[in-house]
């Protein structure tokens, strides 16, 4: 097939997986956070091909081919041209934008082709209202210091998605837009899907749609003859002295398993954590890790949808520990006064297809009549909205993560 040379990033089905990481070293992470690298030396199906394609190693993964492609050309292109990334190229203006939607690696493809037929099927796929859907990954580290900047409503899109305990639960935003009321409360609350976790605000002004749960995945080949962990607070023994794994990137450490921490073991608890720590990276390295010659940790703290990949992999134990599986809120923003035009994106944001998709990569769903992903009365560690409400997110993650910081890079004393 001719090459598009309109198109900066070119990945098209009938490519094989070793061409298309030869060419984009940069999506290694992202091919083995699928279980795909792994694939580049394996034989194709197709006499025209010596390498296994994407189509076919996709489809025997029941992964959405042009979802998939989509979320490699998007994150190839965010690396080697980052003034060109979408959001960036705003300069984070959103004012002319009614729905943004930042989602984590696991939830994008199936996000991306579920919206897609949604807007097919009410709108013959050209919708009243302009929106924008990217990975979290690319803007984590710039979009969120953006957030403060916000003097005005119309600063922000209508709706807004996005994971973790970040700007938007920071006490400065509280105050200038959450609790003056500009916000409403979306899902219809029944009963709790699960008996021991219900993430509703209880002043009804944001929606939680569902959670990406963080649990332990330990290298039976590493562990040696310690005796593996039950509880995330066993994490601090001495015995576990840099035997750690969290996730991280470029000085940035997942911000809601610290605060989940630091409030049931305190800042010298945070410290005691980050002498156990050998190492801050991606999910997808961690699972590649796990069980392999290559080298690694005994112990990594990972999204549930990863261990559910690293499961497969030899010498591997999945430990949810006795305290719960740590809760990062997924949460949608919705202006009470939003236009008409986006009764029906709310709705669908809102309801059983969303969280049915969310639940189907192991995201427990807060929405009604969603089948859960983990058993009912499976225990989870969320840090709650009393603390939320009662302490400065914001603060507490920056002393958190830069006491966390200096013990991890040593400088501590």
């Amino acid at each position: 097939m001719k090459e598009n040379t309109d198109d900066p990033v070119y990945i098209v089905p009938n490519h094989s997986i070793r061409s298309v990481l030869s060419r984009y070293p940069e999506l290694e992470q992202l091919f083995e956070s699928y279980s795909l690298a792994e694939l580049r030396d394996a034989p194709s199906r197709s006499e025209k091909a010596v390498y296994l394609t994407l189509e076919d190693a996709l489809r025997d993964k029941n992964i959405d081919c042009a979802g998939f492609i989509a979320l490699a050309k998007e994150h190839a292109a965010a690396y080697r041209t980052p003034e060109n990334r979408s959001l960036a190229a705003r300069s984070y203006n959103q004012r002319d934008l009614q729905f943004l939607g930042l989602m984590p690696c696991p939830v994008k493809i199936p996000f991306d082709s579920a919206f897609t037929q949604f807007v097919s099927r009410e709108w013959g796929g050209k919708p009243p209202f302009s929106y924008l859907i990217e990975s979290n990954a690319n803007n984590q580290l710039a979009y969120y210091t953006h957030i403060p900047k916000f003097k005005d409503l119309i600063d922000m899109p209508d709706i807004v998605i996005s994971p973790g305990l970040n700007g938007y639960y920071h006490r400065d935003f509280f105050e200038r837009f959450k609790n003056k009321g500009y916000f409403s409360d979306v899902i219809e609350h029944a009963s709790p899907t699960y008996d021991r976790l219900d993430l509703a605000d209880p002043d009804g002004h944001y929606s939680v749609i569902g959670a990406n749960i963080e649990v332990m995945v330990v290298d039976n080949t590493r562990i040696g003859d310690r005796q593996i962990p039950e509880r995330w607070t066993d994490l601090l023994h001495p015995e576990f002295t840099g035997s750690v794994a969290i996730r991280g990137q470029d000085g940035f450490f997942c911000e809601t398993v610290l605060l989940t921490l630091y409030k049931e073991m305190g800042l010298e608890g945070i410290r005691m954590l980050a002498r156990s720590i050998s190492s801050a990276v991606h999910p997808a390295q961690m699972v590649k890790n796990a069980g392999s010659k290559a080298g690694g940790p005994a112990i990594s703290i990972m999204p549930f949808f990863f261990a559910n990949l690293a499961k497969n992999t030899r010498n591997v134990t999945i430990v949810w520990p006795e305290e719960g599986a740590i809760v990062s809120p997924v949460t949608m923003i919705v202006k009470r006064d939003h236009s008409t035009d986006l009764d029906l994106l709310i709705k669908f944001l809102a309801g059983k297809e969303t969280g049915s998709l969310l639940s189907g990569v192991h995201f427990p769903s807060m929405v009604p009549d969603v089948p859960p992903c983990v058993p009912r009365d499976t225990a989870f560690s969320w840090i709650g909205w009393d603390y939320i409400r009662g302490h400065d997110i914001g603060k507490e993650t920056e002393m958190v993560s830069r006491e966390f910081a200096a013990v991890f890079s040593g400088n501590y004393s």
